[in-house]
Order: C-alpha cells, then sequence, then structure tokens
C-alpha cells in the first residue's frame, strides 16, 4: 500500500511538473502574427514578464532607463522604459502591412491606439509617426519581437 501512495504521489509531482512548464512557454507558442498581438497586448497590460518573454532584441538602448542596481533584471528594464516613455496607456489597433521575409523572419507595419481611441502618435520636433514597424523572428525555434515598444519623448 506504502509503494501505491508513494508511486501516485511520484506521479502527481511529474504531471504537475509538466504542467508548470507547459505554462511558463506558452506565451511564447504561436506564429509570429500571435506573438506580435501577445506582445503588443503586454504592452498594454503592462505585463513585463511577458515583455521579456517574447522579446528577442537588445537590451543596450533600453537599460539607460533603468536605474543602475536594476539593469541585470530585464522585467525592471522594461518596466522603467515603459514608465519613462509611455505616460499614456496605448493599445493594439491594427496590422496595416504583413511581409514575409522567410519562414523565420517577418516584418509587420501596426498601428496603436490611445485610451480614448484615437490613433497613438509620435512625435518630434518636425514630424510625427503612427505606423510602427515591428520584425519577428524565429529565435530558438520559437517566434520573438525584435523591437521595444515605441518611444514617445
Amino acid at each position: 500500500m506504502k509503494k501505491f501512495i508513494f508511486a501516485c504521489l511520484i506521479g502527481i509531482l511529474v504531471v504537475a511538473g509538466c504542467t508548470n512548464d507547459i505554462k511558463r512557454s506558452e506565451p511564447a507558442l504561436g506564429g509570429p502574427e500571435d506573438v506580435l498581438k501577445q506582445y503588443v497586448n503586454a504592452i498594454t497590460d503592462r505585463d513585463y514578464a511577458t515583455m521579456v518573454e517574447l522579446y528577442g532584441g537588445d537590451y543596450d538602448w533600453l537599460q539607460m532607463f533603468a536605474p543602475e542596481s536594476d539593469r541585470q533584471d530585464k522585467e525592471k528594464i522594461f518596466e522603467s522604459y515603459i514608465q519613462s516613455v509611455m505616460p499614456e496607456k496605448i493599445s493594439f489597433n491594427e496590422i496595416k502591412d504583413k511581409k514575409e521575409i522567410n519562414e523565420d523572419e517577418f516584418v509587420f507595419v501596426i498601428t496603436f491606439k490611445d485610451e480614448d481611441g484615437t490613433l497613438f502618435e509620435v512625435r518630434t520636433e518636425d514630424s510625427s509617426k503612427t505606423e510602427f514597424t515591428y520584425t519577428v523572428k524565429r529565435v530558438d525555434g520559437v517566434f520573438k519581437v525584435m523591437e521595444p515598444p515605441p518611444y514617445q519623448s
């Protein structure tokens, strides 16, 4: 009887361990468009863990927005970046263009909208931009977004 209970406990632990692995990798599953939408939703929700999971780009530039003490923590880097450059909440609006470079790389042109429903716009002294280009590449077998969220100075 003790062996049976022990075997059941081992079985439960194995199933629980597998379940955690599936949940952990879940955000990075899907095709390039799905991954891009999940990433943009993570920007909207300020879900820094999911941003890190789906981001495949460089952190060097993003690090300058984080305090020195947080520069080894990718979630804190995204949190500092978002809080510094995006005071307003934005959400996905639409995909304007999608181009397949090859089976492992796609380029999307997308728009965001502000909380009031108007197009999100990044302004500089001499121009404004409402369309944003995002590259989605297969990295280590899963699709990742290569650009950070839009920068609003």
